[in-house]
């Protein structure tokens, strides 16, 4: 029993290292590998179906953020009062791990331009907390901000915190809300509804 538990402290605090590593140095270096090859066509950006010209809401993006800090507070007030166990919180930070590998993949292999149309390389380096880990002009192709929140839905629903209308409801506006105040294109978020449930389900080949 020793040797087993030994074993599993082992595996989880490889599982942290590896986080560690993703997301303060291979994050970093690729957000400066994909703005330098993508920063010289920010002033353009892709056709979306749903980035209207008469219904555009990027003034009001501070409830894109509002929305994702909410329910981040929420998850890890719900790890406070135990009611989300320590092994779905090791799994969780796995699960995030591997979908900011696959994001990482995505960024570099196809760089797109900004989807709001306006970012410039100075008002997105003037705060690099910002920029390595809110968001860079051209980290597109997969919404890392849906993706969490799936994520932490997930966990939710699976200790019985929300139910799936909850779930399905809280998915919905958040991934309007993404669209709508154009953080990213509507491919984005797509991605991450595909790519989310097949890394909680170990269906990736990484």
């Amino acid at each position: 029993m020793i040797c087993i538990k030994n074993i599993k402290n082992i595996k989880n605090i490889k599982i942290i290292g590896i986080a560690i590593i993703v997301f303060f140095l291979i994050n970093p270096i690729s957000k400066h590998l994909v703005y330098n090859k993508g920063r010289i066509i920010n002033n353009y950006k892709l056709p979306d179906i749903f980035h209207f010209d008469k219904f555009n809401l990027k003034s009001l993006s501070f409830l894109n953020e509002v929305s994702i800090l909410s329910i981040i507070i929420f998850f890890v007030y719900n790890i406070y009062i135990k009611k989300i166990p320590y092994s779905d919180i090791i799994l969780f930070i796995k699960y995030l791990t591997i979908l900011m590998l696959i994001k990482i993949i995505l960024m570099n292999v196809t760089v797109l331009p900004d989807a709001s149309g306006v970012c410039s390389k100075i008002n997105k380096t003037d705060n690099l907390f910002n920029f390595y880990f809110m968001g860079g002009c051209n980290d597109l192709i997969f919404s890392l901000h849906m993706a969490i929140v799936l994520l932490i839905l997930h966990f939710l629903k699976k200790n019985n915190i929300i139910t799936n209308l909850h779930a399905m409801i809280y998915s919905l506006i958040q991934a309007l809300l993404t669209i709508f105040t154009h953080n990213h294109y509507t491919i984005d978020v797509l991605i991450a509804f595909i790519i989310t449930p097949n890394v909680i389900n170990d269906k990736y080949f990484i």
